[in-house]
């Protein structure tokens, strides 16, 4: 009854593409396939690890796409993060899981675990994209998640408009783990975007605090 049903709806209100707003194909999820084809894909990965050399202890550094203002990919992201769209979080979660699972990039990970948002912000969003994501490629890994672990306190200043030396500033001591659980345990951060880095970095010292053995990053996007 359910697949008629949808059916039906998909006939009177087709599906259409988050980015270009043409209908979607059979099979085809939030975005369509020309324009996932036109997200720019990053082939170099010391464009991600170099921001991170001589900064922390980490396994590997990956993004899929790099991030440009106005881009297909900044709108799909900005569509996750202001307009209630999980889908797209989702599928692109899955996307990166997928490209992590071809490189055998997930097989030493014991926990996913998503950058925090403040409370005001997760009060108002109603979720963390970051973790949204992490739901995604989950569906491809069966890793755990603990979203609750990482918590992060309040800061005065957005990080958007920051400049790199800022962003390190602003965000130095912001992040707190408070358990023990992840003792010996490999983590893999999740998060959107990647851009300085600092937000990061601060992550994984609150982790590395606690006792975790490793550390891997992955983010849909790379700021270059």
């Amino acid at each position: 009854m359910n697949t008629y049903l949808n059916s039906f709806i998909n006939l009177i209100y087709p599906a259409i593409c988050t980015i270009c707003n043409q209908g979607l194909a059979k099979g085809e999820r939030s975005i369509c396939i020309q324009c996932v084809d036109d997200f720019p894909r990053i082939t170099n990965t010391s464009f991600v690890e170099n921001k991170f050399k001589g900064q922390i202890n980490y396994n590997f550094a990956f993004s899929m796409y790099a991030y440009e203002r106005n881009s297909k990919i900044s709108r799909a992201l900005k569509s996750l993060k202001y307009d209630q769209n999980n889908e797209i979080g989702l599928f692109l979660g899955e996307k990166l899981g997928l490209e992590l699972h071809k490189h055998n990039l997930l097989n030493d990970i014991d926990v996913l675990i998503p950058v925090p948002v403040t409370n005001q912000r997760l009060k108002k969003r109603g979720y963390n994209q970051a973790e949204i994501i992490c739901n995604g490629i989950q569906k491809i890994s069966n890793i755990e998640i603990e979203s609750q672990i990482l918590k992060r306190n309040s800061f005065f200043k957005s990080q958007t408009k920051l400049n790199r030396n800022l962003r390190f500033e602003n965000i130095d001591k912001v992040f707190y783990c408070d358990s023990k659980d992840l003792e010996n345990k490999k983590i893999l951060l999740i998060d959107d975007v990647l851009t300085t880095g600092a937000t990061l970095i601060s992550c994984a010292e609150a982790l590395y605090n606690k006792g975790v053995a490793e550390i891997s990053i992955a983010t849909i996007c790379n700021a270059i």
